[in-house]
């Protein structure tokens, strides 16, 4: 009985911590416009290009964040954003978000 105890405490403490770090959709929004600028710095090789990319990247951000569906299961939350005929999808765990698709 008391490993059972201390099984359901350690069982009941893990779904606190993950209930306390699962990523909202506005955590979500800085992660994507994050990725969304680094993939444009990587991708420009001079000033035109980049600013080009900036602008095309805000563009993509408005874009992208009206695309985004965002499923909740307390403990972590499924990412999806449709773009371009493609359906790119993330998971969000303890403070994090893991890419299951590539951009």
């Amino acid at each position: 009985m008391k490993n059972f105890k201390i099984s359901l405490s350690i069982l009941l403490i893990l779904i606190l911590v993950l209930f306390a770090t699962n990523p909202t959709l506005e955590d979500f929004h800085s992660y994507i416009e994050k990725e969304i600028q680094n993939k444009v710095a990587e991708e420009s090789g001079n000033l035109l290009d980049f600013i080009g990319g900036l602008i095309s990247g805000t563009l993509s951000e408005a874009v992208i964040k009206n695309s985004i569906s965002h499923e909740n299961y307390v403990v972590f939350s499924i990412y999806k954003i449709k773009y371009q005929n493609k359906t790119y999808t993330t998971i969000g765990i303890l403070n994090h978000f893991f890419q299951l698709d590539k951009f």
